[in-house]
């Protein structure tokens, strides 16, 4: 078997999107699919951090809108690195400073506008 017959073992990134708003959620979910992610997603940061606890070694990176209603996204930032002090979390959100003061903490990876385009996703 040559290189060109080999099967791809490239195993494909894995993506945890929190965000409670359905059109955010399910276009972020179909952009970071389009790329050949693997999306977990939830509109529940309880259910975010949850879904964290298990697998967090296999999940590359996390989506996490700054504004939910049942965690603030601090909370949700420290529980995870709790569990792994080396988390990247992404804020997404239509506003601009409060992530920018939580990055200038080193505490987020970056940000991205909640009009997120193709060209928008993290490589």
């Amino acid at each position: 078997m040559n290189a060109v017959d080999a099967p791809n073992t490239r195993r494909p990134d894995v993506v945890l999107v929190i965000d409670d708003t359905s059109e955010v959620f399910d276009g972020v979910q179909g952009l970071l699919e389009s790329t050949d992610c693997v999306v977990h997603a939830t509109s529940s940061p309880v259910e975010g951090v949850r879904s964290y606890e298990t697998p967090w070694r296999g999940i590359k990176l996390l989506l996490l809108d700054s504004f939910t209603p049942t965690l603030r996204d601090d909370e949700v930032v420290e529980y995870l690195q709790r569990m792994n002090p080396t988390v990247r979390v992404v804020m997404i959100s239509g506003r601009r400073g409060h992530a920018t003061e939580e990055m200038s903490g080193g505490r987020l990876r970056g940000f991205l506008q909640k009009s997120l385009a193709p060209d928008a996703v993290p490589g």
